[in-house]
């Protein structure tokens, strides 16, 4: 169970990371692989926006960024009971 998890985490960084480099590389909104993984991240980007607001925003999109350290803080935490 808690395996599966670790995986499931791992994943989830991985499409983050995958977002931010076609975010970086401006692939084209009508990309089947650009919509496949906003789909995935921005439901929780929004929440993470929302629960982040103190953080002013500029010409940096931190979302991703914190993102990924919550859910190595979470992915830490479950290497414990293993």
């Amino acid at each position: 169970m808690i395996t599966t998890l670790i995986m499931l985490i791992q994943i989830y960084q991985l499409v983050i990371f995958v977002s931010v480099l076609m975010s970086w590389f401006d692939f084209p909104p009508d990309f089947i692989l650009v919509r496949m993984v906003e789909g995935c991240t921005e439901p929780v980007y929004r929440r993470i926006r929302g629960w982040f607001s103190f953080i002013p925003s500029g010409p940096f999109d931190w979302t991703p960024a914190i993102c990924l350290i919550l859910l190595a803080t979470i992915h830490r935490g479950l290497m414990f009971f293993l």
